[in-house]
């Protein structure tokens, strides 16, 4: 089954009066975030982690019939997937250590889910990195890829 993707607008007018979640929503910052969550990505697997890209989202899937998409509100459903506040990067360390590296332009801001995440992440031990730059990683690499936590 081919994906089938329908502007904001097509799906206002298919089901009126529904309000697409605000993560759903396209934003300014996630192309200017993208180059930094490779970078990142880059790094910690040249470190020796083992790194999995984590997407989180939500949207409505709707059956492929004969060729042509069917867009019926009782046809379709809501899916969610990936966990609320979970980081763009999740990652095992060398050493067993749970690491979760979130990425953000430069005038990118954490959601209240993320910061509720990074606190529990760092509650069980785990190490949460906010990075705008590899540079931000490179100054907690000792935390990162420390072999005595």
């Amino acid at each position: 089954m081919a994906p089938v993707r329908i502007s904001e607008r097509d799906f206002q007018r298919l089901l009126p009066g529904f309000q697409l979640p605000k993560r759903a929503r396209k934003t300014k910052n996630s192309t200017t975030e993208n180059p930094v969550r490779e970078a990142g990505r880059a790094w910690l697997e040249y470190h020796g982690c083992d790194v999995i890209r984590n997407n989180t989202a939500a949207g409505w899937l709707f059956p492929y019939v004969k060729g042509k998409a069917t867009f019926h509100s009782h046809e379709g459903r809501f899916i969610r997937f990936g966990k609320p506040g979970s980081a763009d990067l999740l990652a095992i360390s060398p050493s067993g250590r749970w690491v979760e590296a979130e990425a953000k332009s430069e005038d990118g801001s954490q959601s209240p889910e993320q910061i509720d995440r990074q606190q529990e992440v760092e509650r069980r031990g785990g190490v949460y990195v906010l990075f705008r730059s590899v540079g931000d990683l490179e100054a907690r690499k000792r935390e990162i890829l420390a072999t005595d936590w």
